[in-house]
């Protein structure tokens, strides 16, 4: 169990702010249709998988990053229990995973000065 879900407090704030995330739109792209534009994302956004299971809208998060060209994600495997990279490009790596509906894509923004 996660040590923050065993206070009350932090379960009933962590309720409320689902609750106001949840009338939000999700905007995610499909997993069929990321080689299309994975040339769009750059190295460094945040990738999260999007998922059918009931009641979760992320399954798994992690890191772009291209190699030889293509678009693969450096994450923490629960598959290897390791940090690794894709051994194939992302939207290869997801096409068996069938509950992963797709990919949301973040990016953090730097202000130059």
């Amino acid at each position: 169990m996660y040590r923050q879900l065993a206070e009350p407090d932090f379960v009933s704030k962590i309720k409320e702010a689902e609750k106001v995330a949840s009338t939000f739109p999700m905007n995610y792209l499909p997993k069929d249709q990321i080689k299309g534009i994975e040339n769009k994302i750059q190295d460094g956004d945040i990738i999260a998988f999007t998922t059918s299971i009931d009641g979760l809208d992320v399954s798994h998060t992690g890191i772009a990053l291209h190699q030889n060209g293509r678009l693969h994600l450096l994450h923490a495997s629960t598959r290897t229990n390791t940090v690794e990279i894709t051994p194939v490009p992302l939207s290869e790596y997801l096409q068996p995973m069938r509950r992963v509906t797709g990919i949301l894509v973040a990016r953090i923004a730097h202000q130059q000065n």
